[in-house]
């Protein structure tokens, strides 16, 4: 994975406010499944990670200007492929 310093180097636009109006939502419909309002406080280690690096990613994206259906496409995968990692690493 690149590290974040090499993604931001594409920013192309600085966010506003608005594009993390829905962040929380979309972050926790990516990884959840749908928005059930869990708290931060009821997450595991594990799954507090997976948000923050679904965060960081999504902050990327904004960055580069990907309009909403692209970043949750990507922010999917991105999940998934991260979900398939830690099972890999869980079982070893």
């Amino acid at each position: 994975m690149l590290c974040l310093g090499n993604q931001l180097s594409g920013v192309r636009q600085s966010p506003q406010r608005y594009h993390f109006i829905n962040v929380p939502r979309l972050i926790s419909t990516v990884i959840a499944g749908g928005f059930g309002g869990r708290s931060r406080d009821q997450l595991t280690a594990n799954e507090l990670e997976l948000v923050t690096l679904v965060e960081l990613r999504e902050s990327v994206l904004i960055g580069q200007g990907l309009p909403f259906a692209e970043r949750k496409a990507n922010l999917l995968g991105h999940a998934q492929g991260l979900q398939v990692k830690r099972m890999g690493r869980d079982v070893a």
